[in-house]
């Protein structure tokens, strides 16, 4: 199997995991493929085991993504919270 190939499957099983697409998980899928495929040019041979050993098993690393997405889905108030209360208090 060609290297194409073997990312291309790797690239699809990681797809597969998505119910369905957001926009920022369009641009992980975006860089994930950027990765893996400047991974396996830089390999003499390449097989799917290579890349799951590389990046992670597709479900687990799309489990992973989703559990940082959580994390900071739950920040983004506090985040937005710190900025008003910073312009608060240089307004005083």
């Amino acid at each position: 199997m060609t290297k194409d190939k073997i990312t291309d499957e790797y690239i699809k099983a990681v797809q597969k995991q998505f119910k369905h697409y957001h926009a920022a998980d369009t641009r992980f899928i975006s860089d994930l493929k950027d990765a893996v495929i400047s991974y396996a040019a830089q390999q003499d041979s390449l097989d799917y085991e290579q890349l799951v050993s590389q990046f992670g098993d597709p479900q687990e690393l799309v489990n992973d993504y989703f559990s940082e997405q959580s994390i900071l889905l739950c920040q983004a108030p506090l985040v937005s919270l710190l900025k008003i209360l910073t312009k608060v208090i240089i307004v005083f």
